[in-house]
């Protein structure tokens, strides 16, 4: 049995007089503890495939299996998101914007510990008391991270979260993701229109096409990777190629 199963999975939206085919029949197992990078180009459907395992769109046909149960409303997938703006709160604490999930509870004053923990996994120990606009932004999406982990979520959904940074504080956090990757124990499911950093980052490669998966291509390489050695080249030219037909 699939841990993650996703079939026939579409989205049509309607637009003024079009009806655009988002998703146009996605199928697709995703085994536990894998770090799945989905890359295609712009309209291709990658964030309308997040949004809908986020629960926040509705697919228009198709169904999502998670441990052999179908979800919906009464049973959502276990997921943390990032998007691709930090999103947090201007008016809490670091500290409190990654317990953000538990305030409505009334919990979040007894979960300082938990707190500590995920400032220290996400490199901000000494920045639990800061407030939004005193960080940098790969700073606000270490916290934005932070949330997402808080909860405890078997799937974390990463939307394009190194988008908006520069070259180097984007490198810094592809390291970061990839220790927490490793040490978390959780499965990764990210969006990046960036090829290298989906090798970077991926055990696999899923490449998008109007709506249907193109390609799936596994990564058979360790952490650290070396972006020079010939495995890696031929696998970036492998997910270009499928990009390149994806035209």
């Amino acid at each position: 049995m699939s841990w993650l199963k996703i079939e026939g999975l579409k989205k049509n939206y309607e637009l003024e007089d079009m009806d655009v085919d988002a998703l146009r029949g996605i199928d697709l197992d995703i085994e536990e503890g894998g770090f799945i990078v989905i890359v295609g180009r712009s309209g291709s459907g990658k964030t309308t495939l997040l949004r809908i395992l986020a629960g926040l769109e509705k697919e228009t046909a198709g169904r999502i299996i998670f441990k052999g149960r179908i979800c919906g409303e009464e049973h959502p997938l276990p997921v943390g998101m990032v998007f691709q703006e930090a999103r947090l709160l201007p008016w809490l604490s670091v500290e409190n914007n990654i317990l953000f999930p538990f305030h409505h509870e009334g919990r979040a004053k007894d979960m300082h510990s938990k707190a500590v923990s995920l400032l220290k996994m996400i490199g901000l120990e000494e920045y639990g008391n800061a407030m939004p606009h005193q960080l940098s932004g790969g700073m606000a999406q270490r916290v934005a991270l932070g949330r997402a982990l808080s909860c405890d979520p078997d799937i974390v959904l990463l939307d394009e979260p190194l988008g908006a940074l520069d070259y180097f504080t984007r490198r810094a956090l592809q390291r970061e993701l990839a220790k927490i990757y490793l040490a978390g124990g959780k499965t990764f499911l990210m969006v990046t229109h960036d090829v290298g950093e989906a090798l970077r980052l991926g055990t696999r490669v899923i490449v998008l096409n109007r709506g249907k998966i193109e390609a799936s291509i596994p990564i058979e390489l360790g952490y650290p990777r070396d972006r020079h050695s010939d495995k890696f080249q031929s696998l970036l030219d492998e997910v270009l190629e499928a990009l390149d037909d994806a035209e």
